[in-house]
């Protein structure tokens, strides 16, 4: 009796996880066709055939995995279940391996930087779009939806914001028609982003003269003009214009804003970006309305990091490494305060005269209350992205450090000689270097790389950047982590090459199922 009750206690253990590995593997599945349509809406991309094939590869691991599921659940001998049970655990998981590796080797097949953009809005899901988008209702509609959305525990637009604002209907609703009460008055500051100064028009015409352009300094993504402007008090800034913003991309102007109230009295010299204050305008013409939203925040004279990686050769390795090193306590420093940014980039990152880094951009970043969460949205810089987003949704504050490795690896790749990282993406071509060992200094321009003691310097930092992109979260160091092994203050451990870095050249499906290749 005693067996026969253990025999059915495993297997339905087996059953169980069997069912677990199969909805890993289904729910992988459906999310990588929802990234491969977002990737295809983008103009950069032109490699259709190449998405069509990951789609296909997909597709075909899919299937097979429904067909072992199906043809596992349809066995009416309990022994051949229970033979069948382990190993069929064990093929789904590399069902679900295999998914990852089509998936991550395409991207670094792509080599292109693409930015997938919020989706859609389909109700007024951020708190601040009422004060910020014209309606047709009376003038309590914007704190009208505020309050509603509020309610919402799923509202996901605003992501910084839906931790926070359960318990906070009444106030907001009073802030926002305060915000409206105060349109008019100059250089008042913000009640719904304390911290912040609500700038006229008037005063953001008379900074840029009249928007001229003269003072447009940059053009951004989602059609986003940059200007220099001048305050009345002298100080030079960049003034940043939305024109006729979708409702994702206002909630994530409202995003950066809260994010910047909340970090506003911390930001002097902790390698963040300094958002100064904001404002809006709307012009009503018969049926027509045009909306614009600006954002003010210091000026930033030497440009982006992108310029640094690729653009300056003069930069040589004790400048990016000072870079390096400022942009590490920038983002240890928003961990420190809850906060990831999700979207770390070298254009991102900008420098003031003294080459400062400074860490800018913060429309998708979240206040985290928790070590990680899912997101069922799919948003950011392919790239960038670590696998666990890109084909689950998990977001913590591992996501920057993935970002963080890809950057510093870029960082070493743009010192090399022209032929040494010929159109390879950084993490692949990384394992490369690295497992050249000592042959590294072959690949890299000595020009940039003079000093005693600054090769062995690339190599851990290269190391560093590797064990930050490894492909599990776990494995993955915490900032501060990184942050003592750059100076030199921490051994670093021996990182594992991801399969999705390795050769493509086919090889035997394991157990006669799956296969990690094109």
């Amino acid at each position: 009796m005693v067996p026969v009750i253990c025999c059915v206690a495993l297997m339905m253990l087996h059953t169980s996880k069997i069912n677990k590995e199969w909805h890993k593997v289904e729910k992988r599945a459906v999310r990588v066709r929802a990234f491969v349509s977002r990737l295809r809406e983008s103009p950069e991309m032109t490699e259709d055939t190449m998405l069509q094939g990951v789609l296909e590869d997909v597709r075909e691991t899919h299937q097979r995995a429904q067909a072992l599921v199906q043809d596992y659940r349809q066995r009416s001998c309990s022994m051949c279940r229970y033979c069948e049970a382990r190993k069929l655990t064990k093929r789904l998981r590399r069902a679900h391996q295999d998914i990852l590796c089509d998936v991550m080797r395409a991207i670094l097949a792509t080599n292109a930087i693409v930015f997938i953009s919020p989706p859609a809005v389909d109700h007024k899901s951020c708190p601040y779009l009422g004060l910020f988008l014209p309606t047709n209702d009376n003038a309590s509609a914007g704190a009208d939806a505020a309050a509603a959305v509020s309610s919402d525990p799923d509202c996901s637009c605003c992501p910084c914001w839906r931790p926070h604002v359960h318990d906070q209907v009444i106030s907001l609703n009073r802030l926002v028609e305060g915000e409206k009460e105060l349109a008019g008055i100059t250089g008042e500051p913000s009640l719904l982003f304390p911290g912040l100064t609500k700038f006229s028009l008037s005063e953001l015409e008379a900074a840029t003269d009249g928007f001229s352009e003269e003072k447009i300094i940059g053009r951004g993504g989602s059609g986003s003009i940059v200007f220099k402007g001048v305050l009345d008090d002298k100080l030079i800034v960049a003034i940043k214009k939305f024109q006729d913003p979708a409702e994702s991309l206002v909630a994530c102007i409202c995003n950066e804003l809260h994010l910047a109230s909340e970090l506003h009295h911390r930001v002097e010299d902790n390698n963040i970006i300094r958002i100064l204050g904001y404002g809006h305008k709307v012009i009503r013409k018969h049926d027509l309305v045009e909306t614009s939203i600006f954002l003010v925040r210091e000026f930033m004279v030497k440009g982006k990091m992108d310029t640094i990686i690729y653009g300056s050769p003069h930069d040589d390795w004790s400048s990016r490494f000072r870079i390096i090193k400022g942009i590490a306590y920038g983002i240890d420093y928003l961990h420190g305060q809850g906060i990831s940014h999700l979207d770390l980039k070298p254009t991102n990152i900008l420098f003031d005269s003294d080459m400062n880094p400074k860490i800018t951009g913060f429309g998708r970043g979240r206040k985290l209350n928790k070590t990680s969460t899912e997101d069922d949205s799919i948003t950011g810089t392919i790239g960038y992205m670590p696998p666990e987003y890109i084909l689950d949704g998990t977001i913590s504050t591992k996501y920057d450090v993935y970002s963080f490795g890809v950057i510093l690896l870029e960082t070493i790749s743009g010192m090399c000689r022209p032929e040494s990282a010929p159109h390879k993406a950084s993490v692949e071509w990384a394992w490369e270097a690295h497992e050249a060992g000592r042959r590294m200094g072959d690949l890299l321009d000595q020009s940039l790389c003079r000093k005693e003691g600054q090769l062995e310097e690339v190599r851990r930092c290269l190391k560093i950047g590797l064990l930050c992109a490894q492909e599990k979260p776990a494995d993955r160091p915490a900032m501060l982590g990184v942050r003592l092994m750059l100076r030199g203050d921490d051994k670093t451990t021996k990182p594992t090459r991801p399969e999705y870095t390795k050769s493509r050249h086919p090889h035997p499906r394991h157990d006669g199922v799956f296969s990690c290749c094109f």
